[in-house]
């Protein structure tokens, strides 16, 4: 017997992954891991638009210096106080001291989560060319969370600015002579 019940309609190009640009999101997820590599502590922000399309990052928060003198902390720390102003509407002074002391990536990421998960802000995404090593798959275009001013109040949107040719890095390693595609995949590691 042939029957269909179980028949499933695929969705084509819609993705489940936020594409390089300005979004409104919220904070739905902060998780702690260490890297696969080198075994380095991070916290992973996970957010959502409207129609549950999500994008993740990772800041590591390894506090040795590296070659630039700076730690991965000071850039992680950075970019974290700027996502709790924009998420809680505060002033650098007011989000430092919602920000919480830990001890170690578990601590973090669990207190940042009671502070953030469920706000909205705007974000800018920009993006970063992934090649897989299996040269007979497509590239695809990746979004990460942006640098400098990329998370605002939703009410300061218009503050952000996205020129998709200067904020995606890396190149196309299946480039076409057609202008680049952005290509969400599903087996993205986000």
């Amino acid at each position: 017997m042939f029957d269909f019940k179980d028949a499933t309609v695929e969705n084509g190009n819609v993705s489940n992954y936020l594409a390089p640009g300005i979004h409104k999101v919220k904070v739905t997820e902060i998780k702690s891991g260490l890297s696969s590599q080198k075994q380095s502590p991070y916290i992973e922000f996970t957010v959502s638009d409207e129609n549950n399309a999500t994008c993740s990052q990772q800041y590591y928060l390894t506090t040795t210096p590296g070659q630039s003198g700076k730690s991965a902390w000071d850039i992680s720390k950075n970019a974290i106080l700027q996502i709790v102003m924009a998420a809680t509407n505060s002033d650098e002074a007011t989000a430092k001291s919602k920000m919480p002391v830990a001890n170690n990536q578990d601590e973090l990421a669990s207190k940042l989560s009671t502070i953030l998960v469920g706000k909205q802000f705007a974000i800018h995404l920009a993006g970063e060319w992934v090649n897989p090593t299996d040269t007979s798959k497509k590239s695809w275009i990746k979004s990460v969370f942006g640098s400098y001013k990329f998370a605002v109040p939703t009410d300061r949107i218009s503050e952000l600015r996205h020129n998709p040719e200067k904020h995606i890095k890396g190149t196309n390693a299946s480039a076409q002579e057609s202008a680049p595609e952005v290509v969400q995949s599903p087996a993205a590691n986000w």
